[in-house]
């Protein structure tokens, strides 16, 4: 019972209200629950009963984390927002907290595994940018280094560029890896693929009308389409996943979800 005022105070908190509501917010939120329930889960092992293995299925893990990092895929894609702007929070001019180089990091490894290479490319940029700020470098004046966790960065951009077709890039890239981190997985994958290239990725499709449906939000459409046909977002019990619902003909009603 000596809990019940702490969670009244916190369903008052306009300031976590705010936070929760945000991009930014939610999937930090997401990740400092699923990191602690991943330390109960690792404490507890598989010795645990049936009802508290049920419980812990129902809580966020690392494939939520992953699900949520590519909701700003998502928003980036249909809002055409730049990682840079929402690394600092800031979602056309709607604020928020900010993100890390581990964020803008594992961002940019989700988008290229999901193989949206020109966010990836992004979000890896800003990771390298905010992890040179960062870290502390190893030595004195002339002779400082970089440490690892630059090597893995420019190894997943190099393995982005070639599959991008920029070989030359690519062969950059892993030279300044190599020479920071040459165990690194990422590097020791990028090595192999410059002799053994991958395949190109095709650039992700999006349907250019759903797209502009969506980017027009509460805006009257233009004269191209039905004012009554109209693209919104629906929301279900995770609160950082969201998908469209494209509403295509009125009579007889017939929408499309993606």
């Amino acid at each position: 019972h000596h809990r019940i005022p702490i969670v009244k105070e916190l369903q008052n908190d306009v300031h976590l209200q705010a936070y929760l509501k945000h991009p930014n917010g939610i999937y930090l939120s997401i990740k400092q629950f699923a990191n602690e329930y991943q330390s109960l889960r690792s404490t507890l092992g598989s010795e645990h009963s049936l009802a508290i293995q049920m419980h812990l299925s129902s809580i966020a893990d690392e494939n939520d984390i992953v699900g949520a990092r590519l909701s700003f895929l998502r928003l980036q894609r249909v809002y055409q927002l730049k990682a840079s702007e929402m690394v600092r929070g800031n979602y056309l001019g709607w604020l928020g907290p900010e993100l890390d180089e581990v964020d803008a990091l594992m961002i940019g490894e989700t988008a290229f595994t999901d193989g949206q290479l020109e966010f990836a490319n992004q979000w890896l940029h800003e990771a390298l940018s905010l992890t040179r700020k960062r870290e502390p470098s190893v030595g004195v004046g002339n002779f400082e280094e970089s440490i690892p966790a630059t090597g893995k960065i420019l190894a997943l951009l190099g393995r982005s560029y070639l599959r991008q077709g920029l070989p030359e890039k690519a062969a950059e890239m892993y030279t300044q890896a190599a020479y920071i981190d040459p165990r690194d997985g990422n590097v020791i994958a990028l090595k192999l693929e410059l002799v053994h290239k991958p395949p190109l990725t095709e650039p992700v499709f999006t349907n250019e009308n759903l797209q502009k449906l969506c980017l027009l939000q509460n805006k009257l459409p233009d004269n191209k389409f039905d004012p009554r046909l109209n693209c919104v977002y629906r929301q279900v019990i995770l609160p950082y996943y969201r998908f469209k619902q494209e509403l295509i003909s009125v009579s007889p009603y017939l929408a499309l979800f993606y």
